[in-house]
């Protein structure tokens, strides 16, 4: 994408600069061909960021899915993990063997 964009960008600039210093004894035609190519370089140049906006905005938001995945699996686990070291420690007192608790 970069590439891409860094083509579009060379000669946006190419076509800028021959907008800029025409001859004098060059035709219209040739004047309004090399103008509207120009331009729709910059339109293909827009077109290529907004692209590559949109894709960065979804893989942010593929992202921040994973993160919230992955804190809600920490926070069952960690739950999970407690109610585990709960009932051992019941087990425990059944049976006269106070275990040290790690959960707190």
């Amino acid at each position: 994408m970069n590439e891409a964009r860094g083509i579009v960008d060379e000669y946006s600039k190419v076509f800028m600069n021959i907008g800029k210093t025409f001859p004098n004894d060059i035709s219209l035609a040739t004047k309004c061909r090399v103008m509207t190519e120009a331009e729709g370089i910059k339109m293909h140049k827009s077109i290529v960021n907004m692209i590559t906006e949109m894709l960065e905005s979804v893989k942010l938001k593929q992202n921040e899915d994973v993160l919230k995945c992955h804190v809600e699996n920490l926070t069952e686990n960690f739950a999970k993990q407690k109610e585990y070291n709960t009932i051992l420690d019941e087990i425990a007192e059944k049976i006269g063997k106070k275990k040290p608790s790690k959960s707190n």
